[in-house]
């Protein structure tokens, strides 16, 4: 995902006849750990909650990156590369933990794992997407950023136009 958005904002390497810049981070992480949560917490409740709780899982992650296109965050294909990356992991996770005996985790420590997470829902945004930007452009030598410019066009960033609002536009 790191390697797509770095390749288009420095380089432009992007496919512009699918609108494509870069694989949708949240779509990813939301495919990859939603199903696994549900899978762990429901894992020893039977097997058909279990599969309920995974396809909950699934669902929820289907809106976050619906949420992205709704938004304008991302294009179609960035949200299924994204999902589908994602699903590979989750799927690839629980198909392995299952020929695992010993991969059992109690609920409580689950639970626990996710209560830790509270905390970062107040914490201030890291500006991530203004140090990619850093990164890619170093990487590639360049001054400045490519964006996805509002006619859908895969161009550079004008001249005077301020890195901030070219990460803005092509990271999130």
């Amino acid at each position: 995902m790191l390697a797509s958005k770095i390749a288009f904002i420095g380089w432009g390497v992007g496919i512009p006849g699918l609108d494509f810049t870069g694989i949708s981070g949240h779509a990813m992480r939301a495919a990859a750990v939603l199903p696994v949560v549900a899978y762990l917490l429901l894992q020893q409740a039977g097997r058909r909650l279990c599969a309920c709780g995974v396809a909950f899982g699934v669902a929820a992650a289907g809106l976050i990156g619906l949420s992205r296109l709704i938004l304008h965050y991302h294009s179609v294909s960035e949200v299924i590369a994204g999902t589908a990356l994602g699903m590979l992991v989750a799927v690839a996770f629980i198909w392995r933990s299952q020929s695992q005996p010993g991969l059992h985790l109690p609920r409580w420590v689950v639970g626990l794992s996710l209560l830790a997470l509270v905390p970062s829902a107040y914490a201030e945004p890291a500006p991530t997407g203004a140090w990619v930007t850093t990164v890619a452009l170093y990487l590639s030598g360049n001054d400045r950023p490519y964006v996805r410019k509002p006619d859908g066009k895969l161009a550079r960033a004008p001249a005077n136009l301020r890195q901030r609002q070219s990460t803005d536009m092509t990271m999130h």
